[in-house]
């Protein structure tokens, strides 16, 4: 009955938007055929790469060694965040490195995360940031940025973070694959806390800062929010009926200034 529903309804419209080629296809196979990939976008001019945040670190009295893991988003069972707090636990416990956690974002299982914080001193934990400017310096300050969610259908933070040059780690196999343009590789193939590990591990071996430019390029590139709303006025164009509605506009200039 919902699946008529949402056919009927979407199919009077000139198109319906959908923020990944993967709703795209699961839409289709039901029946709705005017769905158009349009991704969001991301303040490019905010987030984007800068100096390395050491004293950003020191507030946070991260050692200068230590490996800093980054989280943003809503604490709860959607986003999948108790396999990434075992996967924390199974980090600290190989000793590899001084693996370090940053948790910015609460919500139902903050009992969790206060837990993991009674376990060890490696742990963080941020309610609330209410500057852009300085949810940018948790970007710039992390090693690496570990997005566990598995039911994203588009996955602000990450593309944030790829944007500020910080590279992302997470689990292969959903909608976020299509908006990681640089290490997708080196994911997690299944949803389980020591293949998340893993993965983590892997990834800190690499040229995480050649991956983060590479990621931050492709991001001022497609999110850039003039570039999306180019796009969108196009099809806006369409659906009125304007004659010259094939031509997309040009995009607005991308500001390439780095951070103040």
């Amino acid at each position: 009955a919902a699946r008529r529903y949402i056919i009927r309804l979407y199919s009077r419209f000139h198109y319906t938007f959908v923020p990944s080629s993967m709703l795209q296809k699961l839409l289709e196979v039901w029946g709705l055929n005017n769905t158009i990939p349009i991704r969001l976008g991301v303040d490019a001019e905010t987030f984007c790469p800068g100096p390395e945040d050491r004293a950003w670190r020191e507030e946070l009295a991260i050692p200068d060694q230590a490996f800093l893991l980054l989280y943003v988003g809503r604490l709860s069972r959607e986003k999948n965040i108790s396999v990434l707090l075992h996967a924390f636990r199974v980090l600290r416990a190989s000793r590899r490195r001084d693996y370090r956690l940053l948790v910015v974002g609460d919500g139902p299982l903050r009992k969790q995360v206060q837990r993991l914080q009674a376990e060890t001193d490696a742990v963080i934990w941020r309610p609330y940031i209410e500057q852009k400017t300085e949810l940018r310096r948790c970007y710039r300050a992390a090693d690496l940025f570990v997005h566990p969610g598995i039911v994203e259908t588009f996955g602000l933070v990450a593309v944030e973070s790829q944007a500020c040059g910080c590279p992302v780690i997470g689990i292969r196999g959903t909608n976020m694959d299509e908006h990681i343009h640089a290490g997708l590789e080196l994911w997690a193939t299944r949803n389980c806390p020591e293949e998340l590990a893993g993965a983590i591990e892997n990834a800190a071996d690499k040229d995480l800062r050649q991956i983060g430019i590479s990621a931050s390029q492709r991001m001022r590139e497609i999110y850039h929010w003039p570039n999306v709303f180019a796009k969108l006025w196009r099809y806006y164009r369409s659906a009125i009926g304007e004659p010259d509605s094939a031509e997309e506009p040009a995009a607005l200039p991308l500001e390439t200034s780095q951070a103040e």
